[in-house]
């Protein structure tokens, strides 16, 4: 628990990526090894076009272990279901909102 790496979490306050030292123990999924890899994980996604195909994307929770709640769009029920996704990875199928799932899907997947 004494090592010095330096790392990069997300702060909701900033809305951005920070780094910070992580001493090797614990932790949680907040902890990512490069500023890529934070923002890309924990980046608000602006409402994505149709084309990008991301409510065809499988839901995918992600190595990591922070259990956000989070919605996707489930190809199989027709409909966005709520999910916990482990804070890293994952794919763009992947919405801070009920709302905001509904609204990209709806006009991403035909009825």
């Amino acid at each position: 628990c004494k090592g010095r790496e330096r790392r990069f979490y997300f702060d909701r306050k900033t809305g951005k990526c920070e780094s910070f030292t992580f001493g090797g123990c614990g932790g949680n999924g907040n902890n990512f090894m490069t500023k890529a890899e934070c923002m890309v994980a924990c980046s608000k996604h602006s409402t994505p076009t149709p084309d990008e195909n991301v409510c065809s994307q499988p839901i995918e929770i992600g190595p990591c272990k922070a259990m956000l709640k989070r919605f996707a769009y489930d190809n199989k029920k027709g409909k966005c279901i709520e999910f916990y996704y482990g804070g890293c990875k994952g794919n763009k199928n992947n919405f801070e909102s009920m709302e905001k799932c509904t609204r990209t899907c709806k006009k991403a997947v035909p009825e």
